[in-house]
């Protein structure tokens, strides 16, 4: 029983890690093809909470931030 609990912690960890890496590689590229569809005018980027526990139930959010005129 202790290598089956061990197992899914280790899935676990794998797929916060795969998880992270993912959002910082799609976080690098929306703020510039956000500045793209808008011609330079505001920025985009995604949020997501640390709590390990509720990263999978709550998900992610996406923020819009308009140019000010």
């Amino acid at each position: 029983m202790h290598r089956l609990q061990q197992e899914k912690q280790d899935l676990e960890e794998q797929r916060l890690r795969k998880f992270c890496s993912v959002m910082k590689a799609v976080n690098c590229s929306l703020g510039g093809i956000y500045q793209k569809l808008t011609a330079g005018q505001g920025d985009a980027y995604l949020t997501y909470t640390e709590d390990t526990l509720l990263l999978f139930a709550e998900g992610v959010h996406f923020h819009v931030r308009c140019a000010s005129a």
